[in-house]
């Protein structure tokens, strides 16, 4: 009725939008954001409410065109560089969803959702002590999210840092104690400390919040062995037979039904099941051969005789790390088993510490991307990362 009596009112379209893609009737919001940006071209919100409702069908590519003529509008829009954090996260531009995040927090330090999705990027480009710091950030912020004490707890728990990882699951059940993810969360660290028994009363728990939680029997059968037949097993397979069950939960409880099958010596059985999970798995690698050989083209492009001139002499002289590098199934692990049955010498195994170190200190927040971003590394930079590196 509003566009009715004034149809050039920029306002009454992108609020109709943002009603419309409640209403979930996306199309129809893109529509009315778009009428927006005609009638007020430099209107911020309105192109970020675009690239909200582009997101939400998957149409990622034209989000972050929205969300970055936003920003290009309002640079200090934090809301909108937070969205094209998430946008790029879910192409897989990790470095470039860390800068994203990492603006939002500057013009907005108390962006509380900013700082738990710099964490999750953080997390899933290694760089776990970032991760957690971040975390630690949002926790500060909002003492009473449950969500980030759990993803805390996830990150420690890559750290290996065990009884800290089970102190942040307990604080995240404690805030939402029908939280089963926190509680299937609780039973991956209690079962890496080799308490099983505990781990699967937190399964358990996590499956009586959420009856068709794959994941949660998943971790329940690996973590206790099944010799015969019992209810755990029907459940598993009454929920693997159900039609509308997503590819996800499916694959999970097949790895776990293999698992069953194959303890009780029903090998066909498991064979089975384990094929099913690993077709399904399959589907969700991204991988492309032109992609791999263009990166390592661009990492010759950039290794080349003249950056090691330029940098001759750079770095740390401590000699205490040992490298071992091989192509895959070419040895490297029993050099490393040789090496460290020396008593001096101790097996780090596939350590990712020098990942932290690259996109620390190699990226600089400057949108270039490793590996063209070593070009801009200084002997300083060099030298700094190495030290860290020893730490």
């Amino acid at each position: 009725k509003a566009i009715v009596i004034k149809p050039d009112s920029a306002e009454a379209h992108i609020n109709l939008g943002a009603a419309l893609r409640k209403l979930g009737c996306l199309d129809e919001a893109v529509a009315s954001y778009r009428k927006a940006i005609v009638i007020k071209p430099d209107f911020a919100e309105a192109h970020s409410n675009l690239g909200n409702a582009l997101k939400e069908p998957g149409r990622l590519d034209e989000s972050v065109a929205s969300y970055r003529k936003a920003i290009a509008i309002k640079p200090d829009y934090a809301e909108a560089h937070y969205s094209l954090g998430n946008a790029l996260k879910e192409l897989g531009c990790l470095d470039e969803a860390v800068a994203s995040y990492r603006k939002a927090i500057a013009v907005k330090p108390d962006y509380t959702e900013a700082h738990i999705n710099l964490g999750a990027a953080l997390r899933k480009l290694g760089c776990l002590d970032e991760a957690v710091a971040s975390y630690r950030k949002a926790i500060v912020i909002k003492p009473d999210y449950a969500g980030a004490h759990s993803n805390l707890g996830n990150v420690l728990h890559d750290l290996g840092r065990l009884d800290e990882a089970v102190a942040s699951h307990q604080k995240a059940i404690a805030i939402k104690p029908d939280s089963a993810a926190a509680h299937n969360n609780l039973g991956v660290s209690f079962n890496a400390l080799g308490l099983p028994d505990e781990a699967v009363a937190e399964y358990r728990r996590a499956i009586a919040i959420k009856p068709d939680y794959a994941e949660a029997y998943r971790h329940m059968v690996i973590a206790k062995k099944f010799s015969e037949n019992n209810e755990d097993i029907q459940a598993m397979e009454k929920l693997h037979a159900m039609p509308d069950i997503n590819n996800e939960k499916r694959m999970h409880l097949a790895f776990g039904l293999g698992k069953v099958f194959e303890d009780s010596c029903q090998y066909e059985k498991a064979f089975d099941f384990f094929i099913e999970g690993n077709v399904i798995n399959r589907q969700s690698y991204d991988y492309c051969t032109d992609d791999s050989a263009g990166f390592i083209n661009r990492v010759k492009d950039v290794f080349c005789s003249a950056i090691f001139a330029n940098h001759k002499g750079a770095g740390c002289d401590d000699k205490t790390p040992i490298f071992i590098l091989g192509m895959p199934r070419s040895g490297t692990t029993l050099v490393e088993q040789i090496l460290a049955s020396h008593r001096q010498v101790y097996g780090a195994g596939e350590s990712r510490a020098l990942r932290q170190i690259v996109s620390s200190y190699f990226t600089k927040g400057s949108g270039v991307v490793f590996p063209e971003s070593v070009r801009q590394v200084d002997g300083a930079d060099f030298e700094r990362s190495g030290i860290d590196y020893i730490q």
